[in-house]
């Protein structure tokens, strides 16, 4: 038995113990001491007997260290029963629900808030199945179910989720849940389980839903506009308002590449918010990868002869047809390619590798670029995030590319992740079924982004 320093110190210290817990250790040492005294002057006959006081003497040394053995235990085991209640109540007082989660899946803890939260009683949940009640039915998790719970059982991290996880109450609801998920491990780092707090996040995702319709409206009514400004520059660099300068022309370009620029921002927008209101469609038709692959590095040519890039493609003969959204797997690759142009400095190398790896397609952008530090690496794929190491050599970045394509390859039943050292260069990789993306039905299509 391992003691903490308060039960260490504890024993050294005269704290009150219950009037009960004295009178019965009280009787217990009086009995332990009398009953063998009595057992000896039987044997011995006489308390002038050398052999009795030699036996005593021993005795007593013996029960005084008993005694203060006893009584240390005591008063321990009594202070980390009275540790444990406080535990207990701390955690009972807590207003998010707690569940712990052994290495198989079960639940050992289910505090107060959980019940409330959940309906089930501690009685109901203890020693059952975390998937019981607990699922991840997000739009874009369904297939993904026990993948993500042997994930969570093994992180090492402590990790919050605001719309991956589920909750079915006991009267059949579906509640969304705001999540922080802790690893358990011992003192050698093998995982014990994981500890998950919890909380209904109804009213959050209801607001959230609320901005991305606004967000929504305003992107369609920006639209019209730049639409209309589109048109006047085109008419007016066709010469319908008259000869133009080349000092004219030049400020015309300029402002239509700003157009192009706002016009790309409000299609970023309109489709991050028809991923978050489940209005966006996949339809799945065959392609050939190779040539989805060639027709968006193609848009990027005259890039990459301007920063002298090397452009390298390696796509494996054993793929052939793809089923996949065009349009979803073009905006994927597109702003992949597109962010290796732009981090790359003149003269370094791109390459663009498919292959087939157990019954999974898997794409791989490498650059020779300014790569990504190690701090925001975690953040990479987060909604307007941009790493620190771009935001003075890149400033025309706007940190929602990444964070699209995040949504759009997890909408489509794909993973994407990446490796990256500042300095050297990042590789971004995401994989689909070989059998192809994850069809969904919508009344909207992905907008096309201009290169």
């Amino acid at each position: 038995m391992t003691f903490s320093q308060p039960h260490i110190r504890a024993f050294f210290t005269f704290k009150k113990i219950p009037a009960l817990h004295d009178i019965l250790f009280f009787f217990v040492i009086l009995f332990a001491i009398l009953f063998p005294v009595a057992l000896t002057m039987i044997y011995f006959d006489s308390f002038t007997s050398v052999g009795f006081q030699f036996t005593l003497f021993l005795y007593g040394i013996a029960m005084c260290a008993t005694i203060l053995t006893a009584w240390g235990v005591a008063r321990v085991l009594l202070i980390t029963n009275t540790y444990r209640q406080r535990e207990r109540i701390f955690l009972e007082s807590i207003g998010d629900g707690v569940c712990v989660v052994d290495t198989q899946g079960r639940i050992i803890l289910w505090n107060a808030a959980a019940e409330i939260i959940s309906g089930f009683s501690k009685k109901d949940m203890y020693h059952a199945a975390f998937t019981r009640s607990f699922s991840f039915t997000h739009t874009h998790e369904q297939s993904k179910k026990n993948q993500r719970l042997e994930t969570i059982l093994s992180a090492r991290h402590t990790s919050t989720c605001s719309s991956c996880i589920t909750l079915r109450t006991k009267e059949g609801a579906i509640l969304p849940l705001g999540t922080t998920i802790a690893p358990i491990h011992d003192r050698h780092g093998t995982a014990q389980g994981v500890v998950i707090v919890f909380r209904d996040a109804t009213k959050e995702r209801r607001i959230n839903r609320a901005k991305d319709e606004f967000v929504s409206l305003a992107s369609h009514q920006l639209r019209t506009p730049l639409t209309n400004i589109h048109w006047l520059l085109e008419m007016l660099l066709d010469g319908e308002a008259g000869k133009l300068t080349e000092k004219q022309k030049e400020y015309i370009v300029g402002i239509e590449d700003s157009a192009y620029r706002m016009t790309d921002l409000v299609h970023l927008f309109l489709n991050v918010s028809r991923v978050h209101l489940g209005t966006l469609a996949i339809a799945l038709k065959p392609y050939a990868l190779r040539s989805l692959i060639s027709t968006a590095s193609a848009e990027y040519t005259e890039r990459i002869i301007q920063k002298k890039l090397i452009l390298k493609k390696k796509i494996a003969h054993t793929i052939g047809s793809f089923a996949c959204d065009q349009r979803i797997f073009h905006a994927i690759i597109q702003n992949i390619i597109a962010n290796a142009i732009e981090y790359t400095p003149p003269g370094g190398t791109i390459s663009i590798c498919a292959k087939k790896e157990e019954e999974r397609i898997i794409i791989s952008v490498t650059d020779s670029g300014i790569g990504i530090p190690k701090k925001d690496q975690p953040k990479i794929f987060s909604k307007l995030f941009r790493a620190h190491n771009t935001r003075t050599t890149y400033p025309n970045g706007n940190g929602l590319g990444l964070y699209l394509v995040k949504l759009l390859v997890d909408e489509s039943g794909g993973d994407i992740w990446f490796t990256s050292e500042e300095g050297t260069g990042t590789t971004f990789f995401f994989s689909f079924p070989s059998t192809g993306m994850r069809k969904k039905r919508g009344n909207r299509s992905l907008l096309i982004q201009h290169p």
